[in-house]
């Protein structure tokens, strides 16, 4: 696919402003433009799936954002904070065993993020994989919360 960054680029920043304006469909619009003038832009991809979250209540808005959220985490597989965002998408979706990989992926970026291992135990539960959720409590219980930390 061809990019064009300095354009999407621009549109961002249009959609920004629309966001700011509180005028999400707008906001969307942007955002979906300017991912498709570069499709490898993570910012185009996290604003499409925050607009779509923000201008349409409806279970499509929310299965357009979670396939928004999906595209941010391939484009930028290191942040967490995403892989987050993407699993409880998938949890309020339903799309459990998507959640497991989800949360599983974020585990993997951070082997120490608390909300990715609670994130990963609750999905397991819910595919119906007991034992392996039981792993993943034995192991949470071996790092220290913040709190406990002195």
């Amino acid at each position: 696919a061809k990019r064009n960054s300095s354009a999407s680029a621009a549109l961002i920043s249009k959609a920004e402003s629309a966001w700011k304006a509180k005028t999400y469909k707008t906001a969307r619009l942007r955002y979906g433009e300017a991912l498709a003038a570069d499709p490898l832009s993570y910012p185009a991809a996290m604003g499409l799936a925050k607009a779509w979250l923000a201008s349409d209540k409806t279970a499509n808005g929310k299965k357009n954002a979670f396939s928004n959220y999906k595209l941010a985490c391939e484009l930028r597989p290191s942040s967490v904070s995403t892989f987050l965002q993407a699993g409880q998408m998938a949890v309020s979706l339903g799309y459990n065993s998507s959640a497991v990989e989800i949360y599983s992926r974020a585990l993997a970026a951070n082997p120490a993020s608390l909300d990715a291992i609670d994130g990963l135990i609750r999905a397991l539960k819910k595919v119906g994989n007991p034992k392996t959720a039981q792993a993943y409590q034995i192991y949470r219980d071996t790092i220290p919360s913040p709190a406990k930390k002195k």
